[in-house]
C-alpha cells in the first residue's frame, strides 16, 4: 500500500512539473517558438536525400560518365539539327486564297513538302526546291485567278459599258501593271498602286495634275533602298500622262514615307 502511494505521488509531481514547464515563459514574455515539425521541409531534404543515395550506388556511378556524354551528345545534336535546318521560303506570296488550297495539295502530292507560315498563312517550300516549284505550279494552271492589268480588258469588252466604267477599267488595268513591274524589283515581295487621273481639261491652265501612291512590301530581311524607290518614282511618273515625280509617293508596309529619303539622296 505504501508503495503504490509513493508511485502515485510521484507521478503527480511529474505532472506539476510538466505542467509548469508547459506554462513557462522566457524572458521576453512571448512564448518560446514551437519545435519545427518532422514534414516541414520534407519535399527538399527528401529529395536531396533520395538523390545522394541514388547517386552512391555502385551500378550509378559506374553509368554516370556515359549519362553525361550522353547529354552531351543530346545538346549537340540538337544543335546541329537547329543550325542546319531546312529554310522555306513563300512560294507565291501574292496567291489567292481560292488558290492556296490546290496550290498546297499539289505540291503536298509531289513531295515538295510545303508548309503553312503560322505568320502570313502563305504557303512555304524549302528554298532549294522554290523555283523548281513554282514551274510545276506553272505547269499546273495555278494560280487559277482571273485576268489581271491590260489582259483583263479583253475579257471585259462589251459595247453596253459606259464611257466612265471603262475609264475605272483602264485605271485599274494601269494600277495592276504598274505593281506587277515594281515587283520585278528583286528586294520587292508586292506592291499596289493608286492612280488619282482626274479628267483634264482642253485648256492646260485649267489641268488638275495627276497623283499616284505605291505600297511597297519588302522581302523578309531585306529593304528597299533609296536609289530603288527613286527608280520607282520615276518609272510611274513615265509611265502615266501628266504626272510630275513629285506627285508620286512611295510608303512601304509599316507605313514608313520613303520619298523623302530619295528626295534627300537627290538634293545630295
Amino acid at each position: 500500500m505504501a508503495t503504490a502511494t509513493a508511485t502515485l505521488n510521484t507521478a503527480a509531481e511529474a505532472t506539476s512539473q510538466t505542467g509548469a514547464l508547459t506554462m513557462a515563459k522566457p524572458a521576453g514574455g512571448d512564448l518560446a517558438p514551437a519545435s519545427p515539425t518532422p514534414t516541414q521541409g520534407f519535399s527538399l531534404f527528401s529529395i536531396k536525400e533520395s538523390t545522394a543515395r541514388l547517386l552512391a550506388q555502385p551500378s550509378v556511378r559506374k553509368l554516370l560518365p556515359f549519362i553525361s556524354v550522353g547529354v552531351v551528345l543530346l545538346f549537340f545534336a540538337l544543335t546541329y539539327a537547329w543550325v542546319t535546318a531546312t529554310p522555306y521560303r513563300p512560294v507565291m506570296p501574292n496567291l489567292q486564297e481560292a488558290d492556296q488550297q490546290a496550290a498546297f495539295d499539289a505540291l503536298k502530292n509531289n513531295d515538295f513538302q510545303p508548309k503553312i507560315d503560322a505568320q502570313s498563312g502563305q504557303i512555304t517550300v524549302p528554298s532549294h526546291r522554290f523555283h523548281e516549284a513554282r514551274i510545276f505550279l506553272a505547269s499546273q494552271g495555278i494560280p487559277k485567278a482571273g485576268a489581271t492589268g491590260l489582259e483583263a480588258l479583253r475579257d471585259h469588252s462589251s459595247m453596253t459599258t459606259s464611257q466612265f466604267m471603262e475609264q475605272v477599267k483602264v485605271n485599274t488595268a494601269m494600277q495592276q501593271e504598274l505593281a506587277r513591274s515594281i515587283m520585278q524589283i528583286g528586294t520587292v515581295q508586292s506592291a499596289r498602286v493608286h492612280l488619282a487621273l482626274p479628267k483634264q481639261s482642253v485648256f492646260v491652265r485649267d489641268r488638275t495634275p495627276p497623283k499616284a501612291s505605291v505600297v511597297v512590301t519588302p522581302q523578309q530581311g531585306r529593304v528597299v533602298s533609296p536609289a530603288q524607290v527613286q527608280a520607282i518614282v520615276h518609272m510611274i511618273s513615265s509611265s502615266v500622262p501628266y504626272l510630275a515625280p513629285e506627285n508620286v509617293t512611295v510608303v512601304d508596309n509599316v507605313g514608313k514615307l520613303r520619298t523623302e529619303s530619295a528626295t534627300d539622296m537627290k538634293l545630295a
